[in-house]
């Protein structure tokens, strides 16, 4: 989620020329930075000290397989670039 956010964010950043508009994007963009190194180190924390599952100690035996290549769009008539690339070849 956090990625995705920032994802766009500097799309905005690239699809304007506006200099106050890309002052007020970089500032955002800088300060996810911060906010991805306080996830880091939380996950480490948790990971570490409390021994809770993180996504990196999730045991693989437990995902569900049968659904790993399962891709599923929400979009009406959208044509997802390299979608075929996240689905089944059976």
């Amino acid at each position: 989620m956090e990625s995705q956010s920032r994802w766009r964010v500097c799309q905005l950043y690239n699809m304007t020329t506006d200099r106050c508009v890309r002052d007020m994007l970089f500032w955002l963009i800088t300060r996810d930075t911060m906010y991805q190194h306080q996830w880091i180190d939380a996950v480490k924390e948790l990971k570490e000290e409390k021994n809770i599952v993180v996504p990196s100690t999730f045991p693989r035996q437990l995902e569900k397989r049968e659904v790993f290549h399962t891709f599923l769009i929400f979009q009406w008539k959208t044509k997802v670039p390299l979608a075929d690339r996240y689905m089944d070849q059976a």
